[in-house]
């Protein structure tokens, strides 16, 4: 089974990375030298090694670039690769859960490995990705109103 980290960024600062960007690349770090890395442009340029692709805007132009787009494309790029299963690195409260359905809803098997503690942070430009509540507080919003990102 071939497989390769499907990597999906948590939060934003324009003055520079987010504490949780820096722990999710830290983590990747910790995996083998190999495996192949499609990585959402906040982890990935962070990345000591080039991923094989970097996910930097949402298909649709002016579209906000959520996790289901960031799935759509890794998923449409690991096919083409012949990848069958998918190593998803993503912020563990909440964050993971999505990010494993939406690349198992894509066809992949999935593996979610223990990553650790990452942070959340409270200087983001995001107000949902600065603690657990406003993230709580945003996926229930999402749920509710279907509405995503900014």
């Amino acid at each position: 089974m071939k497989r390769a980290i499907v990597a999906f960024s948590f939060g934003l600062r324009k003055g520079g990375p987010c504490d949780s960007n820096i722990a999710l690349a830290r983590a990747i770090g910790k995996f083998p030298k190999g495996i192949m890395v499609v990585a959402q442009r906040e982890i990935a340029a962070l990345l000591k090694s080039k991923p094989a692709l970097v996910i930097r805007k949402h298909r649709i132009q002016g579209k906000y670039l959520d996790s289901d787009e960031v799935a759509a494309q890794a998923a449409d790029f690991l096919r083409k690769k012949k990848i069958s299963e998918a190593i998803v690195v993503a912020h563990p409260f909440l964050h993971i859960i999505k990010c494993k359905q939406l690349m198992q809803k894509g066809g992949f098997a999935v593996t979610v490995p223990d990553i650790g503690k990452i942070p959340f942070d409270k200087e983001s430009e995001q107000w949902w990705s600065r603690s657990a509540f406003n993230f709580l507080v945003y996926a229930v919003l999402q749920k509710l109103t279907g509405r995503r990102g900014h």
